[in-house]
This record gives C-alpha cells, structure tokens and sequence, in this order.
C-alpha cells in the first residue's frame, strides 16, 4: 500500500494507525492527528481555561506519551464507542496525570513538565457545550463547505453556490441579515427571484448530501452510525445557537 494512500473512514484510519508495517503506521497516524488535534487544543483552551500556547505543549505531550510511545491507537474498538471519545477521555486523564507530575517534580525541585505555573485545571461544568465536539463540528462544517464549493466549481455552478453562500451561508455564520433575492438577481445575473430561491433550494439539498458525505468519511458506510453522527452534529450546532 502506498503512503500516500488514506482509508475513507476514522476506524479505517484507526485500524492502519496500529498496522504492523511502519510507512502504513505513520501515514495513518499523521492523518488522524492532524484532524484531531486542533479539536484537543480547543478543548484545553475554552473548557480546561489553559493557555494556548500550554494547551498546544500538553497535546503535543499526549500524541507523544500516549499516542505514538504507548499506542493509544490500537486500544481504539468500534464497538464501544466514538474514537474522539476515547481521545478526549485519555486527554483528559493525561492533564490530570501531567498537573500532578509537575507539582511533584516542583516540589522536589526536578524538572517540571509543560504545566509549570498554571494552576489547576478547571473542572468541566457540564453548563456549555463542550469545546471539543464544537470544534469537531466546525471540522465537519468547513469540511463540507470546500467540498461543496470545489463541487460547484468542477460543475460549473456559481449560481448554486453564490445564492446558498449569500443568502445562507454567511448570514449565518456571521450572524447578518442576508440579501434580498433581487438583490441576488442583479449579483448573479438570475432571470427572476423565484429562479433565485430555486437556487437556494438546490444548494440547501447540495450541503446537505455533502455533508452527510463527509459524515460518511469518518462513520463509515453504516447508515445507522452516519445518522447517529448527524444527529450529534445537529445537537451541537443547536447548543451552540442557543448560547
């Protein structure tokens, strides 16, 4: 298999990341870390309130110590749950473990660990949406936003993707009053406005095909589990709308 060759699935990606052949390992390893470890950083940043330069040391520290040196990877098993779970459980176990090991070495006057003058991390609250299935979920949203637009792009369809980032999009990520569709008529050279609220119809049922694609690339070809992870996204995003 070649090393520029990825699995379309997380548990894909997890089963290779414990491969016995080591180009297989590394490839697969370096792909997961790089989709998860801004989640990890964002999760010590907003709900453990550290640094992000320290939160940034601490996760370096995990992928190290747990990661790669004691091959956390390979304990990873479909059957009893998400993988960013067991991430963000052993990440959490890890801050713990590393606090204490840096107040100790303190202590004794060694060698203190990346935690050195921070104070204890904070407990999670329970009261906000935690920042790590935020950040999953702005993975997925931007993931399927490039995807979306490189489809529109490869289709030939400004229109679609203009109207749906317009009218849609942007208003609400930005939180803005989005343009009227005459206003849209004139940008995009469309016929009428009912052409143009066509538009957004067929980009709204685009986004959501994309989406639920790249939902796919993580959960795998099981409807059930693509399902379970929408209806996890939609439950975050709606935390979040809320807030």
């Amino acid at each position: 298999m070649s090393s520029q060759h990825f699995p379309t699935t997380i548990w894909s990606l997890v089963r290779e990341a414990d491969h016995e052949r080591t180009v297989v390992r590394t490839a697969a390893l370096d792909q997961l870390l790089r989709q998860y470890a801004p989640a990890m950083v964002s999760h010590l940043v907003r709900r453990k309130r550290i640094a992000t330069e320290h939160a940034e040391d601490v996760v370096q520290g995990f992928i190290v110590e747990k990661v790669l040196e004691k091959g956390l990877v390979g304990k990873a098993d479909a059957d009893r749950g998400k993988f960013r779970t067991l991430l963000l459980t052993a990440l959490d176990r890890y801050l713990v473990s590393d606090f204490r090991a840096a107040g100790a070495q303190k202590r004794g006057g060694g060698r203190v660990s990346s935690l050195e003058g921070l104070g204890a991390p904070v407990a999670d609250t329970g009261e906000d949406a935690d920042a790590f299935e935020v950040e999953w979920s702005r993975t997925l949203m931007d993931q399927a936003i490039a995807r979306m637009q490189d489809e529109c792009k490869t289709s030939d369809r400004p229109d679609v993707w203009g109207v749906f980032n317009d009218r849609l999009l942007q208003p609400t990520l930005e939180r803005t009053e989005p343009p009227s569709y005459d206003d849209l008529v004139e940008r995009y050279a469309i016929k009428t406005p009912t052409q143009a609220s066509n538009l957004l119809i067929t980009g709204k049922r685009m986004f959501a095909r994309t989406l639920r694609s790249v939902i796919a690339d993580y959960a795998g070809e099981d409807e059930a589990l693509v399902q379970d992870e929408m209806n996890d996204l939609m439950q975050i995003l709606a935390r979040q709308g809320s807030a």
